[in-house]
């Protein structure tokens, strides 16, 4: 319920902290596909996408098919 008044930048930062909060790295393996993971969040593949290009583009995360690694935390979360 608390997600559905996240952006959708903000569902997308949770999901890596919280995936790397249970995996214990910041290089997280996804085990769900985008589209899975566009369908739990009720938004769109191609803006799932957008936000992944976006934060790699800023160097918060790398992206290495299904390996994400975050290179910045500090700048992941959300105020």
């Amino acid at each position: 319920r608390v997600l559905s008044l996240f952006t959708v930048r903000e569902k997308v930062a949770y999901l890596l902290l919280e995936q790397a909060g249970e995996q214990g790295s910041d290089t997280i393996h996804l085990h769900r596909s985008r589209q899975a993971i566009a369908d739990s969040f009720g938004i769109q593949k191609f803006s799932l996408l957008r936000v992944l290009s976006d934060l790699e583009k800023e160097e918060i995360i790398q992206i290495k098919g299904k390996e994400i690694k975050i290179i910045d935390k500090k700048r992941l979360t959300w105020k």
